[in-house]
């Protein structure tokens, strides 16, 4: 007997080392006992018993430098396994790969190992008015995170003080939370004198908050910012 083309034969036997042992599909593993040919599935994966067993299936890693790819997580993970997130297939602004630890004690478990930080830019020189954290007239620099988790924020903009000495701050404003002080990167000083300010900070969020940053005087003055920057990345996520 000839050995099959594999370029050309959709099916191969799969040939049992003990033999005539017949494979059994069982549909989702559950607490019993298995025989060789049983086949089961068990978070999403299908597993072949080769010798008898009461014991769940156990993943084993996957091969080096494999992992999914795609704008969502897998839905049931197991521990170790490796998966890269992307806003888009086809043309991604961002690439975080993340490994999934079961183990951890923590709600966001998809641990990040690795990617560029996504990131948003407006060059425009403009200004605001007043004491209360509002949008430019170009809102932002501003981005949205994909999936709940802890998310280090950080941002930088030559901001000035306008018509006399001074306070100019910004401050990002997290999802639908009210733009902080907390948070906030500021100058102090004689009217008219950009310095250049940047600050990072680790904050939770949920799944879609936007983050954007917003600008405020210290007094009725106007405040004006340029080349305004966010770069976002991902620490752990759901």
């Amino acid at each position: 007997m000839s050995t099959p083309n594999p370029a050309t034969t959709p099916w191969v036997p799969m040939w049992n080392l003990n033999g005539a042992t017949p494979l059994n599909y069982r549909g989702a593993w559950a607490a019993g006992t298995y025989a060789d040919g049983d086949i089961v599935v068990q978070n999403g994966i299908a597993y072949l018993c080769v010798r008898p067993t009461t014991n769940p299936p156990a993943p084993w890693p996957m091969a080096p430098g494999t992992s999914s790819y795609g704008t969502t997580l897998p839905a049931s993970p197991y521990d170790g396994q490796e998966a890269v997130l992307v806003d888009s297939v086809t043309n991604p602004s961002y690439q975080w790969r993340f490994r999934y630890n079961a183990g951890s004690s923590s709600t966001y478990k998809w641990e990040f190992i690795g990617g560029a930080p996504a990131q948003n830019e407006i060059a425009t020189s403009e200004q605001v008015t007043g004491n209360v954290y509002v949008d430019m007239p170009t809102p932002g620099p501003l981005l949205t995170v994909p999936r709940a988790g802890d998310y280090d924020i950080e941002w930088s903009a030559e901001i000035v003080h306008q018509t006399a000495t001074g306070y100019a701050v910004s401050a990002p404003k997290l999802g639908a939370a009210a733009t902080s002080d907390a948070d906030a990167a500021e100058i102090y000083d004689l009217a008219g004198n950009n310095k250049r300010v940047a600050r990072k900070i680790r904050r939770t969020l949920a799944a879609s908050d936007l983050v954007k940053i917003q600008y405020r005087s210290g007094d009725a003055n106007a405040c004006a910012a340029m080349r305004r920057n966010l770069h976002i990345q991902p620490v752990r996520v759901s």
